[in-house]
């Protein structure tokens, strides 16, 4: 009597799914080619952001095409994976840049509040929480305004601007110390200001703060760009005249932009590096997200601390920053 033999069919399920598996892989690729075509056109910008997405997807394909015996689509997808470990290095594994300071401290935060989904009470109890010395909020709507008022006496010092529902983009900025030569720009129009002040914490020298809240890439024919441009060209023109800048806020950028290279040509670096990875948005993605709200800071600032926040309500994690400012003016 002859007894059946059991075949395996994993060789022709793998077989059948090769296709799908390809289409992925292919894709997966094109998605790095646009990104380094980020310089040419805007559109090709949008797939720049994602340095730790495509890793995690490159290694996850690279591990499905292995199962399946797929060593080309293994080797294809494995290494464009790994090709975003350089651009995530400098966060993820490197150290942060060392930057000798004697000078006072400066505790920031930055915190997009979302104006379509603002959680009143979380964001009352985390503004009275707060030990900074500068709080800078956007996204702002006026059921919030208790919560403002409530930490008026711990924070004298207030620059607001407005926003409407259509173009949330106004801006709070609550400080302990008084704003010295505050100015709000309108580089682009009355729905998109820019922020920009003093902080002079005597008898060290003044360094500028610049805040913005830049819109989305691609919306408003690249206005985001615009006003990224315009708060590069004040921090470039504080350089100028000696003096230090921080740019804070919501930019709508990730590290891994090109525009965000301009940041050092002008010699300012993100608080970010080396810190680990922490991705500010969207809230609820947690550490699937990306990073596009920043504190960045001239050459001579220290940054002794930087971390995210919790969620209190926005679909944007606070961050918090810990600088030490430099003792003596440029020379």
């Amino acid at each position: 009597m002859k007894l059946p033999v059991k075949r395996n069919e994993a060789p022709g399920l793998a077989r059948s799914l090769a296709p799908l598996l390809w289409l992925l892989v292919l894709g997966f690729a094109a998605a790095h080619l646009f990104a380094l075509l980020a310089k040419l056109n805007p559109f090709f910008e949008l797939f720049t952001h994602f340095a730790a997405q495509y890793l995690a997807v490159g290694i996850a394909l690279a591990g499905l095409a292995l199962l399946m015996r797929r060593y080309v689509a293994f080797a294809l997808a494995l290494g464009l994976g790994l090709s975003n470990l350089y651009l995530l290095w400098p966060y993820v594994f490197g150290p942060p840049p060392m930057v000798l300071s004697e000078g006072p401290p400066l505790r920031l935060v930055s915190a997009n509040l979302n104006n379509l989904n603002a959680d009143a009470q979380a964001v009352q109890a985390f503004l009275q929480a707060s030990e900074a010395d500068i709080i800078v909020l956007t996204e702002l709507v006026a059921q919030l305004d208790p919560a403002f008022d409530a930490i008026q006496p711990r924070f004298p010092h207030l620059l607001r601007t407005k926003g409407t529902r259509h173009h949330p983009f106004g801006l709070a900025i609550f400080s302990r110390a008084p704003l010295r030569d505050p100015v709000v720009h309108l580089p682009t129009g009355v729905d998109f200001p820019v922020v920009e002040f003093r902080h002079c914490p005597e008898p060290a020298p003044c360094v500028v703060i610049i805040a913005l809240h830049a819109v989305r890439p691609r919306e408003l024919e690249n206005l985001r760009d615009q006003l990224l441009g315009f708060a590069f060209e004040r921090a470039r023109l504080a350089g100028v005249g000696r003096e230090q800048a921080i740019v804070v806020g919501d930019l709508n950028i990730t590290p891994f932009s090109p525009v965000f290279a301009r940041f050092q040509a002008l010699g300012l670096r993100d608080a970010g590096l080396g810190q680990g990875w922490q991705p500010t948005w969207p809230a609820s993605l947690g550490f699937a997200g990306i990073p596009i709200d920043h504190v960045l800071v001239s050459p001579q600032i220290a940054v002794k601390a930087y971390s995210r926040l919790p969620a209190m309500g926005s679909d944007h994690f606070p961050i918090a920053v810990e600088l030490r400012l430099p003792a003596k003016p440029l020379r």
